[in-house]
């Protein structure tokens, strides 16, 4: 009997840039990538959409780019997000597993106990109307009074006591985010944090188990995500991102915006230490002017100004959540804004930590041309078991809505084929 492939498709809905990749499962958690798309995107803001239209273009546009690399069509497909409401709290919850200590059978704890303590923690206090969670995550488990236990199954026990972190949204964030993918024909099968995602591929289990903060810098927003004791602590997102680099150079050089996202590529770099003083390079000005003589000097000073300012608001996140001298592995930076010169030396100096930049591991298929920093949601969203983002689901369309997503899928997919037979 043939075995069944397991395929997983993720779209990183990124502020500047929209990802879709189509990975093969195989052993051993290693993914294989079938195809990759990648489209640039004018209508999100800080992970959320400002224009329904160009959202819905360039979903459809890193979509179909996937399926052109991969030679198969997509349906479905898990989305990985970010939001400035996203929310940590930490739930516990007990139960009885038995009241007859002599019966070895019914002490014997059992997943379906797991899942009872857990729900009972999600439950333990109601949720504001207007926010869900996306992510219900267990953090340890006490039983009959001994703490740290991390999998209970299969030891007895007369009661047992969960602690887990719930990660919640405003539900219009995800509603918003799931309209735009599913008028481009396509259903969501799941919804989660990026950021967690890219944990999931970039961290190693001893650097959670040290105690590690990931930094993912994207276009539009900064997500933090802390891990200690093998554990998610917590998480936050700054609505600043490499985006509002490039505005800065913009505003300060007088340069075409596509102009200055080439110069913070090619020439940014936020640390005097690593330049000469005598570096210059020409740029265009707005309006067709003649090139102008630019110190790098000077464009390290721009940009070293707004990359202090993400480094500050990591520096008291961390403060404010106490886990600021609990990080034996220190820092490590993902997304794209990982790429920018000097970042990890400046993230040294202002931090006081050990800083790597991190990469996909596990991952067959990622070329250093595809900048991997920027596919680790993207990869790590597809390595996630579904029961990790059980509340991020949506919910199932009408008939007519999925009828008419599907057609939408399939003459688009039919139509490239006739496409490329003309050729």
């Amino acid at each position: 009997m043939a075995v069944r492939r397991r395929m997983r498709c993720v779209l990183d809905l990124g502020t500047t840039t929209i990802k879709a990749v189509l990975v093969e499962q195989l052993e051993d958690g290693v993914l294989k990538v079938l195809g990759t798309g990648l489209a640039p995107c004018s209508g999100m803001s800080r992970g959320q959409p400002i224009n329904v239209d160009e959202t819905i273009a360039a979903v459809e546009e890193a979509v179909q780019q996937a399926e052109d690399s991969a030679g198969r069509p997509i349906d479905s497909l898990r989305v990985a997000m970010t939001s400035e409401q996203v929310e940590c709290q930490q739930r516990r919850a007990a139960i009885d597993i038995t009241r007859n200590p002599r019966d070895t059978a019914s002490s014997l704890v059992r997943p379906e106990h797991l899942r009872t303590v857990i729900e009972h923690a999600r439950k333990e206090e109601a949720l504001a109307i207007d926010r869900r969670y996306l992510h219900v995550i267990p953090q340890d488990f006490t039983l009959d009074g001994i703490p740290g236990i991390r999998n209970p199954v299969g030891i007895n026990g007369l009661r047992l006591e969960g602690r887990v972190m719930l990660v919640s949204c405003p539900v219009t964030a995800t509603q918003n985010l799931g309209r735009c993918v599913e008028r481009a024909g396509l259903s969501v099968e799941g919804m989660g944090l990026g950021i967690l995602g890219a944990a999931e591929i970039t961290l190693r289990p001893d650097e959670r188990d040290l105690g590690v903060a990931l930094l993912d810098i994207g276009g539009g927003t900064t997500d933090l995500a802390v891990y200690q004791a093998g554990r998610l602590r917590t998480v936050a997102v700054c609505g600043i991102g490499g985006e509002n680099i490039t505005r800065d150079i913009t505003m300060a050089l007088r340069t075409p915006h596509s102009e200055s996202e080439e110069v913070k590529r090619r020439w940014g770099c936020c640390s005097q230490k690593l330049i000469r003083r005598d570096e210059r390079f020409s740029v265009g000005t707005m309006g067709g002017g003649h090139g102008e003589e630019i110190s790098r000097s000077q464009l390290c000073q721009i940009v070293q100004m707004r990359v202090e300012e993400i480094l500050d608001w990591v520096e008291s996140r961390l403060q404010a959540s106490g886990y600021h001298r609990l990080l034996g592995a220190g820092i490590v930076l993902t997304g794209g804004g990982a790429r920018l010169a000097g970042l990890p030396e400046l993230a040294v100096e202002r931090l006081g930590l050990p800083v790597r930049v991190g990469l996909p591991e596990k991952v067959i298929g990622v070329e250093e041309s595809m900048e991997p920093e920027s596919w680790t949601a993207a990869l790590g969203a597809a390595r996630m078991e579904q029961s990790q983002v059980p509340a991020g689901k949506s919910q199932p369309r009408g008939m007519l809505a999925r009828l008419g997503g599907s057609l939408r899928q399939w003459m688009r997919y039919n139509k490239r084929l006739s496409d490329t037979a003309a050729l």
